[in-house]
């Protein structure tokens, strides 16, 4: 494939690599109140793909809560999944910046004046949705459907 991308390579990864729908098939999924380890969602995407992702979180101590913030996977140079093992600056197996236990994965998100809410019954309809799609989807026209699915999802 090369060095380049293009937008169709993105929205096809967008929809292959959808964390909230693995987190969510492993019972893990947004919540204010629930906690999760590090053990547990670094399993659930080692699960999915079959790589080691690197987990970083924040730590907000307004609430003394450690946030899960991101959920990095990693490829080669020929855009290969690969495993996020021995990055660069950190020399050994690397799970990412988060404690062992307590992670919380928010469904309430503040942004300024705004709040962003996500239930659980939305991140489950979205997981059913994912699986159907990526279950049956072989045609260039499925595929165009789902890309514009996943930018509705996007954007809400």
């Amino acid at each position: 494939m090369g060095k380049h991308w293009n937008v169709d390579q993105g929205l096809e990864w967008v929809v292959r690599y959808d964390i909230l729908a693995v987190l969510t098939k492993s019972n893990i999924m947004p919540s204010d109140l629930e906690t999760h380890s590090v053990k547990n969602i670094f399993q659930a995407v080692k699960d999915a793909f079959g790589v080691d992702p690197a987990i970083d979180c924040i730590y907000d101590k307004n609430t003394r809560q450690h946030i899960l913030s991101q959920i990095k996977l990693c490829f080669d140079p020929s855009l290969k999944l690969v495993d996020c093992d021995g990055i660069i600056g950190f020399g050994t197996h690397q799970l990412g910046t988060c404690p062992p236990k307590g992670i919380t994965y928010p469904a309430t998100v503040r942004n300024g004046d705004k709040t962003y809410r996500y239930p659980k019954k939305l991140a489950v309809a979205h997981t059913r949705a994912w699986d159907e799609a990526n279950s049956r989807c072989n045609s260039w026209i499925c595929r165009a459907l789902v890309y514009v699915y996943v930018l509705t999802w996007m954007t809400l």
